[in-house]
């Protein structure tokens, strides 16, 4: 039962933040909301990123400086998960993985770890370029202004 509840709140602390810290986000191409419905039945990786936003979000709104047990939890899980998709031929293709890495890169900063926030971004630069680099870019105008903030 406990479990339904999670997941339920991370649903909707995740729909609520998207709203609040992206309020241009319905106004360009990116993904509809069935695609998150979609990754939070399918993959188990983005599940762990959504429940590390929140438990991340949550340790910020109790003022804790650090990450939490269970935000070190999710994010270790995040991290295997992100490594083994990665290390698939065709991984840095499947949309979510993006999503994935975004994710890991707000929590990171979140907590004012510059450091980890700037490898992620690295990352993320590297499967733009593996995509097709600013070609990729023009054609999906939303990751383009993502990226740029």
């Amino acid at each position: 039962m406990s479990v339904l509840r999670t997941d339920h709140q991370a649903d909707k602390s995740y729909s609520m933040e998207v709203q609040t810290l992206y309020p241009l986000e319905h106004h360009l191409a990116y993904h509809k909301d069935d695609d998150y419905f979609y990754w939070l039945a399918s993959d188990v990786g983005f599940v762990h990123s959504v429940l590390l936003s929140v438990s991340a979000i949550n340790d910020l709104v109790a003022k804790h400086t650090r990450p939490s047990v269970l935000t070190r939890v999710h994010l270790r899980n995040t991290l295997h998960y992100l490594s083994a998709r990665l290390s698939e031929a065709h991984g840095y293709t499947l949309d979510s993985i993006i999503t994935v890495v975004l994710t890991l890169g707000h929590s990171a900063a979140l907590f004012e770890d510059f450091d980890a926030a700037a490898v992620h971004l690295k990352g993320l630069a590297q499967i733009v370029g593996l995509r097709g680099g600013t070609d990729w870019l023009e054609k999906f105008p939303k990751y383009h202004f993502k990226f740029d903030r």
